[in-house]
């Protein structure tokens, strides 16, 4: 599961077909349902098979669905992410993207 999407990177690299993968979310139980997601931003998919490093690390939250019907949290992540049109890269400064343009690969 990933989508795929237009993204420059923070070093000014452009890929028409970045391939975006969440890696890691942090579920805060102090906070309620609230989640930070993280996804890796590979040139393309190619590069992500090959090992090669993410052109960008970007992180959103969102609000997790913990009971027992819920879809599993990364699918949510997914979900969440695609209304998504601000991010915060691994710098910490806010990307505007229009996720929801983003397709499923």
């Amino acid at each position: 599961m990933a989508l795929e999407l237009s993204y420059t990177s923070s070093h000014g690299v452009t890929a028409s077909k970045a391939y975006h993968r969440i890696f890691k979310i942090v579920y805060n139980v102090r906070k309620t349902t609230s989640a930070t997601a993280y996804a890796e931003v590979f040139y393309n998919n190619a590069a992500r098979t090959s090992n090669y490093a993410p052109i960008d690390v970007v992180e959103f939250e969102f609000a997790m669905d913990v009971s027992s019907k819920a879809k599993e949290p990364v699918t949510q992540a997914y979900n969440s992410l695609k209304t998504k049109s601000k991010v915060r890269n691994e710098r910490g400064d806010h990307k505007t993207i229009d996720y929801s343009t983003a397709k499923d690969v």
